[in-house]
C-alpha cells in the first residue's frame, strides 16, 4: 500500500516522499550515524490530504486496463465508505486507473470501469496491483 511519507526539509518547508510503508511519518531525531539523514517517525494523517466526496482525477496512470475477479464492491464519489456509491464493481468488469489520492483509511485509486463507463473511487487494498501507478498521484 502507498502511504505518504512527510519529511521536514532545510528552512521548515515540508515535501512528500513516496514509499511502500503503512505509516505516515516525520523527520525527526538526529539523524542515522551512517547518513545524518532524519530519521523516521510515525504521525497521524493530516486533514488537508484527503480528497472531499465529488472530486475527481485526472488520467495520469497510462497503464493498460485490469480486469478485476473478485468479490462485488462499491465504486464511490469519493475517497470514503462515507461517499456516495455510483456503481459496483463485479468480477470480470475492466478498470482503467487514473490516479491516486490519500482518503479514508489509506489510498484510495480514481478510476472508470470500462464497461458501464462509471467512474469513482476505490480503496487500493482491494483492486488488482494496489491501484494507480506510484507516479499517478492525483
Amino acid at each position: 500500500m502507498r502511504m505518504p511519507i512527510q519529511v521536514a526539509a532545510a528552512f521548515g518547508m515540508a515535501g512528500v516522499l513516496l514509499a511502500g510503508s503503512s505509516a505516515v511519518a516525520q523527520a525527526g531525531g538526529t539523524g542515522t550515524p551512517q547518513t545524518g539523514v532524519p530519521r523516521l517517525t510515525p504521525v497521524a494523517e493530516t486533514e488537508h490530504s484527503a480528497r472531499a466526496c465529488g472530486d475527481t482525477g485526472a488520467n495520469r496512470d497510462h497503464g493498460a486496463f485490469v480486469t478485476y475477479r473478485g468479490r462485488s464492491f462499491n465504486l464511490r464519489s469519493g475517497p470514503s465508505t462515507a461517499c456516495t456509491i455510483r456503481d459496483v464493481i463485479r468480477s470480470g468488469d475492466q478498470l482503467d486507473y487514473y490516479c491516486w489520492s490519500v482518503g479514508e483509511g489509506g489510498t484510495w485509486t480514481y478510476l472508470r470501469v470500462r464497461n458501464t463507463g462509471f467512474r469513482g473511487w476505490s480503496k487500493d487494498s482491494i483492486l488488482p496491483g494496489n491501484g494507480a501507478a506510484v507516479t499517478a498521484r492525483c
